[in-house]
């Protein structure tokens, strides 16, 4: 906080004024903060203040009134008064613990709503009754061992509010799912449940525990259409009110329930016109499932389709919506629990303050495992969420995130079953991803693991002040693609280094490593590995861009692409390692004629098995040897000082397994990994400088290190 004192310029006391509300902003967020300037008149002056104070006043924890702040005041008691509310809303924004707790409510299988008290000797015994009951500052309490199915939690409109466990065992578990019984038998192995009840969408089905598969044709395409009809002129079958899900485009997709006259389906609006050539299939229609367990929901008729020989037995659907959630709270911690089979969400807070999420455990979510929207300081730490729908982890319209050492294993793996709450809630049809981070300001993303997801591992669009370090993403972009293990879109002034990125998709060009799109600026990206990927590296109208110290086991495509057409962009490709491990690989594939960086120094590459057939590894618009590359006059700004070919050891076609003549050693974890010999295959490789590996070695925390065999 800046201290107001007498004697101070009119700039300096307006800055001082500003600066004080920024800093609240950084804790709060939730504010809309207006600035105050040297034009102000004292009424226009006074009006600002007052507004910014009640931005943050009913945010704090503490009781806190605003001293008044009036027209002709004498300079003494301004300053003073000014001082006094800034000092107090800063102490209680910067004590990030969550204040003691004075109620207490615990709630168990064994307990009761009816004669229940809420105390540990006499709980209650459901969430639903809880939502009734509470009030501010109280500790909810699970109990160990119970399980609550189809029963949510509501924190709307609380303050102060810890859900955790209690007692021994297991982790209490809430579940949103609801038995299905009653089966009509439609003949064929075709069976029927119609329910009012039934939500307005089921998102996943179950037999015995087990996911069911959603039934779906095969891949169609599209002969025609615009926003509000698809028209496929080899379309054959009655499939009229059955739902459409069309790509677009690689990255975008619509899900829509539509009807059908002859070969043309008709539906609301989408937000791109369908075009020839658009790839689409039909689902949940019964026309849809042919084989055992495969299931169809008509959320028109309320209708449950499924395929199965003889009546369906043990069936479960998601229920509900959300298992707990919450609008306009603050200070919520959740913690200690498991959480499976929402409808939608696993756990969704909206406009809240002081969020703590850990050691929560959320599967089969139907949509998002946790959700935050319009949210200030957010702490998503030491979670695991796995076979979600949709994304993982999605925070949007937020600042001051934090998203730590959480595990986030197959998003949107469930092909067809992803579903997307509304813009901008969510990134509507390019959903399914790990981590999302959304139009929002001051994160750090760190020690994540992210796996197998249907789209990007880390996934940040609109925002600034970014920190992405020491994560592990792999298998990423199975279904959709234009995506990487990272993917950065519309952002600026970050850092994202010491990650460890492997395995994203290799039958789809557009499936990268690192992946910045779309006006990113002002990030350094350094000290990461990345393996197999199509391109290690992929930048498209982006700006300052400094690229060093990174390792690029280039196994597919190439290893580092500037794809910009907007001019000088500054970028910088300093210090890098680039290994191939194929000789069809580029290594600097400039895409545009113009000048695209401000420097590439001090690289080196290395082609173990040989360059491409035609000796022209290094593109600027043309391919170029690495010596024409080096001598070309028209990229003489580039300043390419140092770059080196280097040849530890060159594959000679010998007896050698070529699996094992190079390899990569990785270790995604915060402690140091020792390598003995006889982890590896062979005894003597050499490392990138040609020495000869000695062991043990140690490999520090998330580095990789790559291995070749000698001639």
């Amino acid at each position: 906080m800046t201290t107001i004192v007498e004697g101070m310029t009119p700039a300096e006391f307006i800055a001082a004024i500003n600066n004080n509300f920024s800093e609240l902003d950084t804790y709060a967020y939730l504010t809309t903060i207006s600035t105050v300037s040297v034009e102000q008149t004292s009424g226009q002056l006074k009006t600002t203040i007052d507004a910014n104070n009640a931005e943050f006043i009913p945010l704090a924890s503490k009781s806190i009134t605003a001293l008044p702040v009036t027209i002709g005041m004498t300079g003494t008691s301004l300053i003073s008064n000014l001082n006094t509310n800034f000092v107090a809303l800063s102490n209680d924004f910067s004590d990030l613990n969550v204040p003691v707790q004075s109620n207490s409510i615990y709630v168990s299988n064994a307990g009761s709503d009816s004669t229940g008290t809420g105390t540990i000797g006499n709980p209650y015994a459901t969430l639903s009754k809880v939502t009734i009951v509470l009030q501010n500052s109280t500790k909810v309490y699970l109990a160990k061992g119970s399980t609550f199915i189809n029963d949510k939690l509501d924190l709307s409109g609380k303050t102060n509010i810890v859900v955790d466990s209690y007692g021994s065992g297991t982790a209490p578990i809430l579940e949103g799912k609801k038995l299905v019984t009653g089966w009509t038998d439609l003949g064929s192995n075709i069976w029927s449940k119609q329910d009012a009840n039934f939500p307005a969408e089921i998102t996943n089905v179950f037999k015995s525990g087990v996911r069911c598969t959603l039934g779906k044709t095969a891949n169609k395409t599209a002969t025609g259409g615009s926003t509000t009809t698809l028209e496929d002129t080899g379309l054959t079958g009655d499939y009229s009110g059955a739902e459409i899900y069309i790509n677009h485009y690689v990255w975008q997709h619509s899900i829509v329930r539509a009807t059908l006259s002859g070969t043309t389906f008709t539906f609301p609006e989408v937000i791109y016109a369908v075009a020839a050539g658009n790839t689409y299939f039909i689902q949940n229609h019964l026309s849809c499932i042919d084989a055992q367990d495969e299931w169809a929901f008509n959320n028109v008729t309320k209708t449950l389709y499924m395929y199965s020989v003889g009546e369906p037995a043990n069936i479960t659907v998601t229920y509900g919506d959300d298992l707990i959630y919450g609008d306009s709270c603050n200070w919520i911690t959740i913690q200690n629990l498991t959480i499976n089979d929402s409808c939608q969400c696993g756990i969704k807070l909206t406009n809240t303050f002081k969020i703590d999420i850990n050691n929560v455990a959320v599967n089969y979510a139907g949509i998002y495992s946790i959700s935050a929207y319009v949210c200030g300081n957010v702490n998503i730490h030491d979670n695991t969420t796995s076979y979600q729908n949709a994304d993982g982890i999605i925070v949007m319209s937020s600042g001051v995130i934090s998203i730590t050492d959480n595990v986030v294993y197959k998003a949107g793996e469930n092909h067809g079953s992803e579903r997307y709450l509304a813009y901008p809630y969510g990134y509507n049809g390019f959903n399914t991803n790990g981590i999302v981070v959304g139009h929002s300001d001051s994160m750090t993303i760190q020690y994540n693991t992210v796996s197998y997801t249907s789209y990007n591992g880390i996934f940040l669009g609109y925002c600034t002040d970014v920190q992405v370090d020491h994560n592990y993403s792999h298998h990423t972009n199975n279904l959709h693609t234009d995506g990487g293990n990272i993917y950065i879109s519309n952002s600026e002034n970050g850092v994202v280094e010491y990650n460890i990125f492997t395995h994203g998709n290799l039958t789809n060009e557009l499936s990268h490593g690192i992946y910045f799109d779309e006006h990113s600026l002002d990030f350094e990206i350094n000290n990461n590995f990345v393996a197999v990927s199509h391109y290690s590296f992929y930048s498209l109208v982006c700006s300052e861009l400094n690229i060093h110290d990174n390792t690029f086991y280039v196994t597919y495509y190439g290893g580092v692409r500037i794809n910009d057409t907007v001019g000088a962009c500054e970028h910088i490709v300093n210090n890098n390692l680039l290994v191939h491990s194929a000789n069809t690989a580029y290594n600097l594939f400039m895409a545009a004629s113009d000048s695209l960086v401000e420097t590439i120094t001090n690289n080196k590459y290395f082609h173990p098995f040989g360059k491409r057939t035609d000796d022209k590894t290094f593109r600027a618009a043309a391919e170029m040897t690495f010596d024409e590359w080096l001598a070309d006059e028209t990229r003489v700004d580039w300043g390419r000082a140092g770059e080196e070919e280097i040849t530890p050891s060159v594959y000679s076609g010998s007896a050698k397994p070529t699996l094992n003549f190079l390899i990569y050693l990785i270790n995604p974890s915060k402690n140091v990994r020792v390598v003995t010999e006889a982890e590896l295959p062979y005894n003597d490789y050499v490392d990138m400088d040609g020495d000869a590996q000695t062991y043990p070695f140690n490999m520090p925390a998330y580095t990789g290190k790559i291995l070749v065999r000698p001639n």
